[in-house]
């Protein structure tokens, strides 16, 4: 859900961008003052390292923050004896309806996929492999 959020967020910002008026400038400061907040939030950033196609968008230190969090929390589990129950997380995954293909999402999926490495893909599904 946070990942979507995320996904909406930046599309929104490039939409208002697109118009260009001075109101949208002011906008789009005020969006991206409260991004810096959103990716602080100790459980907003981790939701957003585990959505793939937003991951990429991270830094090297949030994706660490977001790393951190995994190991964090799972040594609070084990802590309280819920490190090896099974949890099913797709019980009430829904999906959109439908995906608005428009220049907007393709312009977003280009740099989404230019800003990913693969390296940093490996070691972080080896952290979350850890984790699960």
């Amino acid at each position: 859900m946070a990942g979507e959020f995320y996904g909406e967020w930046l599309a929104c910002i490039q939409r208002t961008r697109e118009v260009g008026s001075l109101l949208a400038i002011r906008v789009i400061d005020a969006m991206q003052r409260r991004e810096s907040g959103l990716l602080e939030c100790e459980v907003f950033l981790p939701a957003v390292f585990l959505e793939p196609r937003y991951k990429s968008l991270l830094t090297t230190a949030q994706r660490k923050k977001a790393t951190d969090y995994f190991q964090a929390l799972s040594i609070r589990l084990e802590h309280l004896g819920l490190g090896d129950q099974e949890q099913d997380h797709n019980a009430n995954e829904d999906d959109p309806a439908s995906v608005n293909e428009n220049e907007t999402a393709d312009d977003l999926e280009a740099i989404l996929m230019a800003s990913d490495t693969s390296d940093n893909i490996v070691k972080e599904n080896n952290i979350l492999k850890n984790f699960v």
